[in-house]
């Protein structure tokens, strides 16, 4: 990616965020910010929440489910570029680094990248905060920020502790090992401060450390 000016920050906007009224901020803040490089990664929502309600009722394994699930992440994708135009949806190392040097943030679109990866397991102990993780290993994102509905629970920050809260799924504290770059959570509700250090080229958010 030699013409980017630096690699990308990853922001996952979590799948609670379709039931709240933070979400059309949030995408125009991430298009107002193409000059950034910003690649969005969805939760999986309320499309993910019917994949569950499916596997309930009709009793396939967590594997299929897995991937239905990222089926859902690429729905809420295509819902999030309905509602903000500006974004442009991509599915590979090769079409995410196209819009990055055309300035356009990124929907990223998970199942041609996910799906097969023996790294990434077909449970539900790996959700969208997990693979947000992966792939800003995956394309050597500078970070990456949660975007969730609410701020992290206790005072212990770290990883495994967060797991353990539930407030990020139990195979996120591996993947935060692995990764190298900047890790944080904010409030769904930040999102003028979060503008404001795109604006200014800082970097936002509760730092979520590894151990």
């Amino acid at each position: 990616m030699s013409e980017r000016a630096r690699p990308p920050l990853v922001l996952k906007l979590g799948g609670s965020l379709a039931d709240g009224e933070h979400i059309r901020s949030w995408l125009q803040l991430a298009a107002d910010h193409g000059d950034r490089f910003l690649v969005i990664v969805p939760g999986g929502g309320p499309f993910a929440e019917e994949v569950r309600r499916a596997q309930r009722k009709l009793g396939f394994g967590d594997g299929p489910a897995h991937r239905m699930a990222l089926l859902g992440m690429e729905q809420y994708a295509i819902a999030m570029a309905g509602m903000e135009p500006r974004l442009c949806m991509a599915s590979s190392p090769v079409t995410i680094e196209r819009a990055l040097i055309r300035k356009q943030t990124v929907a990223w679109r998970p199942s041609a990248m996910a799906l097969g990866r023996p790294e990434l397991p077909e449970s539900w102990d790996l959700t969208s905060d997990s693979l947000a993780c992966w792939l800003a290993e995956e394309i050597c994102a500078r970070g990456l920020v949660l975007v969730k509905s609410t701020e992290p629970p206790g005072n212990d920050r770290s990883a495994e502790a967060l797991a353990e809260a539930g407030y990020v799924d139990p195979a996120f504290p591996a993947f935060r090992k692995r990764y190298r770059g900047f890790v944080a959570c904010i409030s769904a509700a930040d999102h003028a401060a979060a503008a404001a250090a795109l604006a200014a080229g800082r970097e936002f958010g509760i730092p979520i450390e590894p151990a």
